[in-house]
């Protein structure tokens, strides 16, 4: 995660600790539902809960507040949900709008904690009262797993890049060989960046059913991108732009690719400089 990221998980971090500093003003009476600081609720996929609640007589208002963290960045998202409870024989009913839909729920106390019960049985959760001091703490603790979580995936993404890109600068190419296929294809990389940037040549030769020529052999230049798990090719065929695609197999060792001749993807396997001209004689004697 980079310096522009953490400086906006901690502006999200310090809003949400400011904003929270007006839930509950003195002005509120005590009762059950407004002497915590805060019941909060940390699910097991690592997204986090707490409710906003003011309560007066017997009706009570309030916001559900989530926070998860967003994959394609590692932000940090805060989504509110406005909910309305009024008080009942067991305790309360919240009328939530969640995600697009109005739920009901049944709502204990189990000492200072909430248990929240779904209308239909489908799940109970225990929001745990807390104060100010163990509510900062348990933000803090969500933000530094979320740092922790991106720096791990960005550890194992560069690790992974290193071993790829180290056994493709030793890969003399990818071949595609089988008796039973009129073609056979040698893919070359020639150019790489560490930003996945590719370019090589794919080599196709096809059996012909001239003897005086039993194969022709065809160069296809190819360049774009891959980032050690996807496979994205582009070269020119019969004067049209082909694009092909396809991913690697965990490591560099083989891919699968689309083929304009096949309506298959087809595997290709790396192989060295002595085992392609084995594969070559094999292909070009049993053409002849």
């Amino acid at each position: 995660m980079n310096t522009f990221k953490y400086l906006g998980l901690a502006v999200l971090v310090g809003g949400l600790l400011i904003s929270a500093l007006l839930w509950w003003p003195s002005l509120h009476p005590k009762g059950p539902l407004n002497t915590p600081y805060a019941f909060v609720y940390k699910g097991g996929n690592g997204d986090f809960y707490w409710f906003d609640l003011t309560n007066s007589s017997r009706k009570v208002k309030g916001t559900l507040h989530q926070l998860d963290v967003v994959e394609e960045d590692s932000s940090i998202q805060e989504t509110k949900y406005p909910l309305t409870g009024k008080k009942t024989e067991e305790g309360y009913e919240f009328k939530l709008d969640f995600k697009g839909k109005t739920e009901k729920v049944d709502v204990e106390f189990s000492g200072e904690n909430l248990l929240i019960k779904e209308k239909q049985g489908k799940y109970e959760r225990l929001y745990r009262a807390v104060d100010r001091r163990e509510f900062d703490q348990e933000i803090k603790d969500f933000q530094d797993e979320a740092k922790e979580a991106d720096y791990n995936e960005e550890q194992y993404f560069n690790q992974h890049a290193d071993s790829f890109f180290s056994e493709l600068d030793r890969t003399f190419g990818y071949l595609y060989s089988e008796k039973e296929e009129p073609f056979q294809l040698l893919l070359t990389i020639d150019e790489w960046t560490r930003e996945g940037d590719v370019s090589g040549s794919l080599l196709m030769r096809t059996r012909k059913s001239d003897h005086n020529k039993p194969y022709t052999e065809t160069r296809y230049e190819a360049v774009r991108i891959t980032d050690g798990s996807m496979l994205q090719l582009y070269t020119t065929v019969d004067g049209k732009k082909t694009k092909l695609t396809g991913h690697f197999h965990g490591d560099a060792s083989q891919f699968e690719l689309s083929f304009w001749e096949t309506d298959r993807p087809l595997i290709f396997h790396a192989v060295t400089e002595e085992e392609f001209k084995t594969k070559e004689k094999a292909f070009k004697n049993s053409s002849e």
